[in-house]
């Protein structure tokens, strides 16, 4: 039970027994895949501590670990979070983010036109798609968020570049990261 006292008396509230889980202080890290990868490489900040047995899951389904790597099926474009429990429920989970990405970007820089237009093979559809996962636009040395508070749009809904608040000179680099594909690299053309 809990017990407050307050100015205007003493309150007891009964709770059901509540488990803290103790922190490890280890922080994990997975390197992004492809969508065609079967391993992800997982690094530990800090060593796990005596009697934690790790279980690894991937978006809830249980992956295998071996020489520092998670074996895992083939995972959708997007997102993903591997958790690392302990078995014996005395420790906090683990958790880490990762991207799986498609290897072929749908996309490539028109120098004419100043835009982002469709490789070939690709639907004007597809690559409308393909605008929607870009996450953020590095032009130079600076990188500008795609979405979300104090975004900066620099690939417009058509595939056009903004370039209105960008200084901008012949062969200024342009990376563009999305979240389900490899990113877009080229230098800007006058």
């Amino acid at each position: 039970s809990v017990t407050y006292y307050a100015s205007n008396g003493i309150y007891t509230l009964d709770i059901a027994d509540v488990k803290v889980l103790a922190k490890t202080g280890v922080k994990a890290t997975v390197a992004d895949i492809h969508t065609t990868d079967t391993e992800a490489a997982v690094t530990l900040e800090g060593i796990l501590p005596d009697g934690y047995s790790a279980k690894y899951a991937v978006d809830g389904t249980e992956v295998a670990y071996a020489d520092g790597k998670i074996t895992i099926g083939a995972l959708a474009a997007g997102s993903h979070t591997l958790t690392i429990s302990d078995a014996n429920d005395v420790y906090a989970p683990i958790q880490a983010s990762f991207y799986a990405k498609e290897a072929n970007v749908p996309a490539v820089y028109d120098a004419t036109e100043h835009k982002i237009a469709a490789a070939d093979g690709i639907t004007e559809d597809q690559l409308k798609a393909y605008i929607k996962t870009i996450t953020s636009v590095t032009v130079g040395d600076k990188t500008y968020a795609a979405s979300g508070k104090g975004a900066t749009v620099i690939v417009k809904e058509d595939g056009t570049l903004d370039s209105s608040k960008l200084e901008l000179a012949e062969g200024t680099k342009f990376v563009v990261t999305s979240s389900s594909y490899d990113n877009l690299e080229f230098s800007y053309s006058l």
